[in-house]
């Protein structure tokens, strides 16, 4: 048999303020990189351009694929007159006011590989042209960007794409540079 000689009203009870050891490093000291939001990014790297079918009075789908292992990206998008916009099959953007661009966060639908953008683009008479950005850092956390230019196709209906007609560059009249307004549609 073992006997205790203390109660438990008895025992001692020891307390100690925690301390905290300065680190110690083996190597150079780490400097954390400079981020620069993607927002701002989005206005720098080449022009987009505005690009439609051949035919103004005509509804197209055009579209545009791209490789990527980022894990981030941004949008930039306009139409004049209407759009909506879609990656991978999920819809990101949809105007019907091309002097007020939709900029958004879409890094939550990249895929690591292969991905498609397709914007169902439709004008209301006159003048008829889309333009559209996307901005990823690659792995080496460099700007890629993919924007509307002549790689991009167009398709109607059910007849096989064609390649797009450039309208213009962003910049040009008559719509100007609505990719470097301050107040875009951000989402």
């Amino acid at each position: 048999f073992v006997f205790f000689t203390e109660t438990a009203t008895q025992a001692k009870i020891y307390e100690q303020a925690p301390v905290v050891s300065d680190s110690i490093s083996d190597g150079p000291e780490l400097q954390q990189p400079t981020v620069v939001p993607l927002s701002k990014l989005l206005r720098e790297g080449p022009k987009a351009n505005w690009i439609w079918g051949n035919d103004n009075n005509i509804a197209y789908t055009l579209s545009q694929t791209f490789e990527t292992n980022a894990k981030q990206a941004r949008v930039i998008a306009t139409c004049d007159n209407q759009m909506t916009v879609f990656l991978n099959g999920q819809q990101i953007a949809a105007s019907s006011s091309w002097e007020v661009p939709i900029e958004t966060d879409v890094s939550k639908l990249l895929k690591s590989g292969h991905n498609v953008i397709t914007a169902k683009v439709k004008n209301a008479g006159g003048i008829a042209a889309f333009s559209f950005k996307l901005i990823f850092l690659d792995t080496n956390g460099k700007p890629q960007y993919v924007v509307s230019d002549k790689n991009w196709v167009a398709t109607k209906g059910d007849q096989k794409p064609v390649p797009v007609a450039i309208r213009g560059k962003m910049g040009d009249g008559p719509w100007g540079n609505v990719f470097a307004q301050q107040d875009s549609g951000r989402v």
